[in-house]
């Protein structure tokens, strides 16, 4: 009888034991879990951030796609899209390098590229070029006004060499027809141009069309008026009624230095529209018509 009850305590003592080791491992377990829990709850899940395309290549896949018999010019390791189509008449007058602001490419819907379409119809050839993506960091935004005029030096020093290296390629290829050579160009890249002339880095063209030209900074703005006024080409400075708010001031500027020194062969001349930044095709071709008819083209 002894023997039975001892028996019958051990095996209640051995499951009691047992019990008591399942619940402390189960304790364990759901605590760690809980644990775990809490910290993917306190730690967000990792986004992995995707570097945005670079702009200028978006730009070069963009012509590609949507343009026609585009080509392209070789400036040092860099390739940039070059539309070219002749004159529809027998005798080609000359050719039009057509250059936009930086930010804008010879797409079908720009201004630049009704010109490269209606120009060949007046006697000309037209080269339109990609341009070069703008400048990162420009214009500097640091508090120093030393130091910012430091800072866009250095990245407008560097954009220029670039620009004359491939302006010089395009004019080059221009120069291989005959005729006179013209160059259109807008925004800020009308005023680089401008310095390049007057600096001698470039070749100057026999007449210059500006739409909407314009710097983003004051210094670069004086620079731009004073060199323009000074140097001897003819020039046709066009703008919108309702235009690019940087190019009032930059506009006033440039007719103040022209008349205070005297540039002959000027002309400012403002085109009506109706949408901001947007210039009316025929109003363009016309402006532009009747100032090459007043030198005799």
């Amino acid at each position: 009888m002894t023997n039975n009850l001892q028996a019958r305590f051990i095996n209640v003592n051995s499951f009691s034991m047992t019990l008591c080791f399942l619940s402390l491992l189960l304790f364990v377990c759901f605590s760690a879990l809980a644990q775990q829990e809490s910290n993917s709850a306190s730690q967000p899940n990792e986004v992995k951030l995707v570097p945005a395309p670079d702009y200028f290549e978006q730009q070069q896949k963009d012509i590609k796609h949507y343009l026609t018999k585009v080509s392209e010019v070789l400036v040092g390791t860099q390739s940039y899209a070059l539309l070219a189509q002749k004159s529809n008449t027998p005798i080609n007058k000359g050719v039009v390098i057509l250059l936009p602001d930086w930010h804008d490419f010879i797409s079908p819907s720009q201004h630049l590229a009704y010109l490269a379409k209606t120009m060949p119809d007046m006697g000309y050839s037209t080269l339109s070029i990609q341009p070069l993506a703008m400048p990162d960091g420009y214009p500097s935004t640091a508090l120093e006004a030393q130091t910012r005029e430091s800072e866009n030096k250095a990245v407008i020093d560097d954009y220029l060499q670039q620009l004359q290296a491939l302006m010089t390629r395009v004019i080059e290829q221009a120069q291989k027809q005959q005729g006179a050579i013209l160059i259109v160009s807008a925004g800020n890249n009308a005023g680089f141009l401008t310095r390049l002339f007057s600096e001698s880095k470039l070749p100057q063209p026999q007449a210059f069309i500006m739409l909407s030209a314009y710097q983003l900074t004051p210094e670069n703005n004086q620079q731009f008026a004073r060199q323009l006024s000074e140097n001897d080409i003819p020039t046709l400075d066009l703008f919108l009624k309702h235009d690019n708010q940087n190019v009032a001031h930059s506009m006033l500027l440039r007719k103040q230095e022209s008349t205070r020194n005297l540039k002959v062969e000027y002309r400012q001349y403002q085109i009506n529209n109706f949408e901001t930044g947007y210039y009316p095709n025929k109003a363009l071709l016309g402006a532009i018509r009747g100032w090459l008819a007043s030198l005799g083209w």
